[in-house]
């Protein structure tokens, strides 16, 4: 099996749990659980992605 190839980009819509973490700089569990609760988890395939835009809107309700 062939590993996926992604391009950097700047904003993208959907990211894997390892974006994730770098863009929230917390560890696995805490990016998993943030984006449970944020219900910006989307399954294709076997492949998890997140949404990013769900993600952000959730974090700045609880921020408050």
């Amino acid at each position: 099996m062939r590993k996926t190839k992604f391009e950097c980009m700047e904003n993208p819509i959907m990211v894997n749990v390892e974006q994730l973490q770098a863009r929230l700089n917390c560890g696995y569990k805490t990016a998993v659980q943030i984006g449970q609760e944020a219900k910006a988890r989307v399954y294709v395939g076997r492949r998890v992605w997140y949404n990013v835009n769900m993600v952000e809107n959730y974090l700045e309700k609880i921020a408050v």
